[in-house]
């Protein structure tokens, strides 16, 4: 009997232990099964938002492949655009080369022919100016061997006609020189070589030695004077012509006063040769400095107090300047006065207007340049500007 009792225990133990095991097995399913249900939960989830993903993907590259698309097809039109600009570029270049080769002979053909022209028109003012002096010359002669021989039985007015007729005629023949040595500075070959400005000073000079003296002229030079790349007979009418002007335009009762000198300037702006200008004192009649002739004509020194220039040459340039304590010029006349025939003083001096012109065509010949600086009643100082040899 206990026999069957403990074996009815053992089988309940067992029972027990195997409901347990059972139900751990059962609880153990469930949380697996609960695991699994939100694995698959998420799984779907993560499912979804890779499908969202994808697509939102398709979208994005779908736009983006429109955007290449667009993008692509710019390009394409920008290359086809710069070809064709590039084309009209190279066609322009190739009508401009052309039309620039066309003008580029045809001003060669102009201006031969316009240089052609004017050597016959300077041939022909030449050939006119030099037969009107035969005329003029007849003038002179019979109005002049009527005043010699005829005078006492002329009166008071036909002495006077006569007068002006000789008078005019001398101012013509004056006009006609002045042209032909115009017209001859033009036509000349001018070959430019190394020129000492002492010399072509001191033909200058001169030339005007009759006139210095009657007028009694003070001159100064102030040494040394450089060389100059130009023509020593061009440079030479040119220093003398302005000279000649100096000594003319000063007003009555003026003994006239001239200093003539150069400068030059080094690349740095530094002074290379002497600068030189007329002494205040000087020019307003002191004696600080003697004058020179042409017969006693040794260098003076430079100034100790020069008067400064406005401006400074070029590099490699020398200035040549020559200063007169004439009447003085407009500043609204400087360029006038370089003009054929202009007279600025009209009858109160004489000449014919012509002179300057010569100075300004003579330096261009000479490749230099040639100005002013002057008010009334101060004097003027010319200057030239030359190649330094």
């Amino acid at each position: 009997m206990e026999q069957e009792q403990d074996e009815e225990k053992l089988l309940r133990s067992v029972a027990l232990q195997n409901a347990r095991s059972i139900q751990l097995a059962r609880d153990r399913a469930e949380r697996e099964l609960l695991q699994t249900q939100e694995a698959l939960r998420e799984s779907k989830e993560q499912t979804t938002a890779i499908n969202e993903a994808l697509l939102i993907a398709g979208l994005h590259q779908h736009e983006l492949t429109e955007a290449a698309e667009k993008l692509n097809s710019q390009l394409q039109a920008e290359i086809t655009e710069r070809k064709q600009a590039e084309e009209s570029l190279r066609q322009a270049q190739k009508q401009l080369k052309e039309h620039a080769a066309t003008l580029e002979r045809t001003v060669r053909e102009r201006t031969a022919d316009l240089k052609e022209t004017n050597e016959q028109l300077a041939a022909f003012v030449y050939s006119i100016a030099h037969d009107l002096r035969a005329p003029l010359r007849s003038m002179q002669g019979f109005s002049q061997v009527l005043m010699d021989d005829y005078a006492p039985s002329l009166d008071e007015t036909a002495r006077n006609f006569l007068n002006r007729i000789n008078a005019s005629s001398e101012f013509m023949d004056k006009m006609i020189i002045d042209l032909l040595a115009f017209g001859h500075v033009g036509r000349t070959d001018t070959k430019l070589e190394s020129v000492k400005v002492q010399a072509a000073w001191e033909t200058a000079i001169y030339q005007h030695a009759t006139q210095i003296e009657q007028t009694k002229t003070q001159i100064q030079t102030v040494s040394p004077l450089p060389s100059v790349r130009a023509n020593e007979a061009t440079l030479a009418q040119v220093l003398a012509n302005l000279l000649g002007n100096a000594i003319k335009f000063v007003p009555d009762g003026v003994q006239p006063k001239i200093r003539f000198w150069a400068e030059e300037w080094e690349e740095g702006g530094m002074e290379k040769k002497g600068i030189g200008g007329l002494l205040d004192e000087w020019m307003d009649g002191g004696k600080s400095n003697p004058p020179i002739h042409p017969s006693n004509n040794p260098p003076i020194q430079q100034s100790p107090h020069p008067a400064i220039p406005s401006s400074r040459p070029p590099p490699g340039f020398v200035r040549l300047w020559m200063q007169d304590n004439g009447e003085g010029i407009p500043p609204d006349q400087h360029e006038r006065i370089f003009r054929v025939f202009e007279r600025l003083h009209g009858s109160r001096f004489p000449g014919t207007g012509i002179g300057l012109s010569i100075v300004r065509k003579g330096v261009e010949r000479m490749d230099g340049s040639v100005g002013l600086e002057s008010e009334p009643g101060k004097g003027t100082r010319f200057w030239i500007e030359l190649k330094k040899a």
